[in-house]
């Protein structure tokens, strides 16, 4: 089926809106637009940071929302426990997300 540009221009638009009816994924999405702006690293996150904020977020949930939905997020996988220092705070972790800077 093929539809125009125009058409699907605005289903992409119309789609955008309705991304975030999921608490869960506003949750995540306040976090990541409203709150990290304010730290003082705000490119880099992390599930444990999110929790310091006071977000009720279960691991898994974190992990897949921030893959389906925030792609400018890239997970960072390490080898061994790093302290990363995003909010001011060492947090040791052995994943985080960094956002891809354009």
């Amino acid at each position: 089926m093929n539809i125009s540009i125009h058409l699907a221009k605005a289903l992409d638009i119309e789609q955008e809106k309705f991304k975030y009816i999921n608490p869960d994924v506003e949750d995540l999405r306040y976090f990541l637009e409203e709150y990290k702006p304010r730290t003082l690293l705000p490119h880099i996150t992390c599930f444990r940071e999110l929790t310091m904020a006071g977000f009720t977020l279960k691991s898994k949930s974190f992990t897949e929302i921030m893959g389906n939905y925030f792609t400018e997020w890239k997970a960072v996988r390490l080898p061994k426990t790093k302290r990363i220092k995003p909010n001011g705070i060492s947090i040791p972790v052995k994943i985080y997300y960094e956002r891809e800077i354009d």
